[in-house]
This record gives C-alpha cells, structure tokens and sequence, in this order.
C-alpha cells in the first residue's frame, strides 16, 4: 500500500472538512441524491412520500419542479406509462411560499367539510395557471361554472383568501367534480400530466389540532380520485409523525397503505452521497484517492455526475480506505462500515444524510487540528477511528438543532433531561416532562396535553426508545439533550448486554 503524505491528506481532508451539509430539507436540486432504493419515488401510484425532519422531503419537492430534477428524480428506469419532463408539468398545491393564505386564516376552516372545500379550490386555482393547459381548464370551468363565477378561481392572488371562494365550492361540489374529471379526460387525450405537489403540510394552520382536519381531508380527497384520474396526479410529502398520530384517523391510514412510501436512507445510500459528494468537490487530489478503489467511480455523465458504485464492497472497500477496517485494532470494536451509520441512527433505526455527512467533515477537521494524529496514519487512511467517536456529539447537537426548526416545543425539554442517566425506568423519564416548561402561548402548538402523550411523540420521532417500562436514547440525542450513559454504548433497545 503507498504511504501518502501529509500535504495529500491535509489536501483530502479539507475538502471533506468542507463537505456541504446543507439542511437536506432546503437543500438546492443538486444536493439531492437519489439511489435505487428510492426508484418508489418515480411511481406516480405511490402518491404519499413520508419522512422525518431531514429525510429530504423538501429537497425531492423543490427538485421536482425543474425540468433537469425532474429527470434526475422520476426518468432512469421510467415505466413506459408514466410522466417524463417532456410531457409533465409540476404545480405547488401548498408549501410555505406567500402565495398560500396564512396560518391563522385556515384556522377558522379546520373542519374536514371546510378543508375539503379548500383544497378543491385550491387545486382549481393552481390548475387554471398550467403554462400549456391552463386556458383549456379556464374554458372547462366556464362551462360548469358560468364565466362570472369561475372567475374567483382565476387570479392566483385568491388563492391567499379563501373566504372569498370557498363557501362557493361547498355549494358545488358536483360540479367541481366535473371540471376536474373532464380536465383529466383533457389531459389523457393530450398525452399530457399535471402532477401536484403538497409539502409544508405541518405548516397548514397554527394550532396543532387543526392540522388533521386539512391533512385528513387531502388524503381522502386524493384516495378517493386516484383509481379514476388517469393524468391528474400528486405527490404529498408530510412527516410521519403526522400520518401516525392519534389525530389523523386510523381507518383512514389504513386504507392509504398501498398508495404510502417512506423516505429512508440505508447505509449504501449514505455511502454513495458522501462518495459523490466527494467526487464532485473540484479537487483533483480527491478524484485520483477516490479513483484507487477499484470499481469505485462509474464514469462522469451531465447527469448526474460521477455516479459511486452500488455494490457493498466496493463501499465497504471505501470506507476502510479512509477510516480503517474495523473501529479498533480487531472486529471487536466494529467494522467501519456499519458501526459509523449505526450510531447515528435514531431511536426507530432511521439515518439521516445531514448527520451522516457531518460526521465526516467534523472528524476530518479534527484531524486537521492534530498533526500527531495525520502523523499517525498509514497507507492511504485518512481519518482515525477515534475522531469518528469524537465527532458524535458535535453531530447530536447538530441533529437537535435541524429537529428543532420543525419541533420547537423539544427545546423546553433540553434542562429537564439533562443529566439524565440511560438506561431508567419509563416512568421516572416521563416524570421529567412537566407541562409547565411550556407557557400558555406556547401550549398550543404542542403535539399533546399530557407528559405521557409527549413522550409518545417523542418515541414517534424518534428522540426516545421503549420496551416494557424501559427508556433509552440513541446516541443521536444523547450527547445534545446532556443525558449520560453507564454501561457502555447502547443504540437501538433496552439491553445491556
């Protein structure tokens, strides 16, 4: 193996040190990566997208609506029946952009009659502004409608105020029906397909309970008309907490089973981002390292670039090129490979490819600080197991943070765990979330009343584990939240063996 020296690693390691971890969830088109563990995005029946916070909902939402991430996304491998970019067009039919209402006015809809009467409107709004098939819909809505009354729907302006159009819809529901089956027979005429995206959902309204009513009806509104549009589709992304509440509706859930994918990472798919990532940093010094491991780079396309291997040794071989085999002197300690992902798991088993790629960059950043650590390494390592470790709670604080922008209340939660000792008893924990870390202004965005409902919604995003009357917390959120741990490291589950 050739000693490299440590002008090349300092080279290597700042540029990982540099590694772009964007929020996955604001990341632009070219920071999404997508393997063939997410081709379930391409299938236009699998309309519901779940994920947590950082999974890269957003990311795959934004991209979507370009043509070039359109293909990158729904094209390799594309069934014959199916939208490319050439005959598709993408609509928001609600994100955080200004031009849908505010909070506080879908407020004062939140029944599901009302909030079914908005996304009706809603949809018959976004639809009358399709660049090549929107003046057909506005002459299909002139005929069921009448031309004065279908001009509520026209200006995009409406769409931010709902009273002035939804009370209409309520009162025509049959013949909103019909505009949009016909507007669909349109389109399957056409060859043509208008794909609506939703995202932001958990953004909808100000008071949590208000939510359900608006995702409720959204579902059934499109689990009720998927067998019999052909050419009308949608693509929601919400955050799994949210599908799996108590709130929404549990025979609803059920029914949606066959239309329902989950945004997961496993551990190729973090590989390869990191390894792409990599390859497309500029560096010349990182092209050849990466180009030492045989089989490693598939050649360089417009789209989507170098393109990592898929094969698992050829990743494993990756990884132990620049961490080492094992995370030790023997397999006692964990080969490289799984051990990294595997303690960054949260409490559900899920990774997230911010936290994966940031531990990475932290570590190299400490080994650029440490020169006797860079004097130590051999071969072609670049990254000693130990700053991997020691890069852990950097990451656990990071993750917190990115949690936080879409779960604010867990910050009253930080003082009150900490100095908590894993593994404890499930009902010492829950003492320790007190309903008044929150004010009366604040109560109202909460998930739940009671601290048994909260630490149930911690299990559900999994900041916290449980089995029988036993707590844990994945090392993910441990070292952020200022828990400890006695008897070594423990991830997912109670033992401690």
């Amino acid at each position: 193996m050739v000693q490299m020296t440590i002008a090349e690693r300092k080279r290597i390691l700042e540029t990982i040190s540099n590694l772009s971890v964007a929020d996955p969830e604001t990341a632009d088109f070219a920071a999404f990566f997508v393997s063939d563990h997410h081709a379930y995005l391409r299938d236009p029946y699998h309309f519901l997208v779940l994920g947590g916070r950082g999974a890269g909902k957003t990311s795959v939402f934004r991209t979507m609506q370009t043509k070039d991430g359109f293909r990158r996304i729904f094209e390799k491998d594309r069934p014959l029946d199916a939208p490319d970019a050439d005959n598709s067009t993408v609509l928001e039919g609600y994100s955080r952009s200004s031009q849908f209402p505010a909070p506080d006015l879908l407020d004062q809809y939140a029944t599901d009659k009302q909030a079914r009467a908005y996304w009706i409107g809603s949809l018959l709004i976004v639809l009358s502004t399709l660049p090549e098939d929107g003046l057909r819909f506005i002459e299909i809505m002139n005929a069921a409608f009448g031309a004065s009354d279908a001009a509520v729907f026209l200006p995009l302006e409406n769409l931010k105020f709902p009273s002035r159009w939804i009370h209409f819809v309520l009162e025509n529901l049959e013949r909103a029906d019909i505009v949009l089956r016909e507007f669909n027979q349109y389109l399957f005429e056409q060859e043509r397909w208008a794909i609506i995206a939703y995202d932001d959902l958990d953004r909808l309204t100000s008071a949590y309970e208000d939510l359900f009513p608006f995702i409720r009806a959204l579902l059934s509104f499109w689990h009720k008309h998927y067998r019999h549009w052909q050419r009308l589709r949608c693509k929601i992304f919400l955050r799994n907490d949210l599908y799996e509440s108590r709130l929404l509706d549990f025979d609803l859930a059920h029914r949606m089973v066959g239309y329902v994918k989950y945004l997961e990472w496993n551990e190729a798919d973090l590989y390869q981002l990191l390894i792409q990532k990599l390859a497309h940093s500029g560096s010349e010094a990182v092209l050849r390292y990466l180009s030492g491991i045989p089989g490693l780079m598939q050649g360089k396309d417009v789209l989507p670039g170098y393109s990592p291997a898929e094969k698992l040794p050829v990743l494993e071989a990756f990884a132990s090129r620049l961490v080492g085999k094992y995370m030790g002197d023997s397999p006692r300690k964990g080969f490289t490979f799984d051990w990294i992902p595997s303690h960054l798991q949260d409490a559900k088993g899920r990774m997230y490819p911010r936290s994966f790629l940031k531990c990475f960059a932290v570590a190299a950043g400490m080994m650029l600080e440490h020169e006797d650590a860079l004097a130590s390494l051999t071969g072609s390592q670049l990254i000693l197991p130990a700053m991997i470790r020691a890069a852990i709670p950097s990451v656990s604080e990071d993750r917190l943070a990115e949690l936080l922008k879409e779960y604010p209340w867990l910050a009253q939660l930080k003082p009150a765990f900490r100095g908590l000792t894993m593994l404890m008893d499930k009902d010492s924990f829950i003492d320790n979330i007190d309903m008044d870390l929150w004010d009366d202004t604040q109560k109202p965005s909460l998930p739940d009343r009671t601290p048994r409902g909260i630490f149930n919604v911690l299990q559900q995003i999994g900041v916290v584990f449980a089995h029988e009357n036993c707590v844990n917390v994945p090392e993910l959120y441990l070292h952020a939240f200022q828990m400890q741990r006695k008897a070594g490291i423990h991830r997912i589950g109670c033992s401690s063996d």
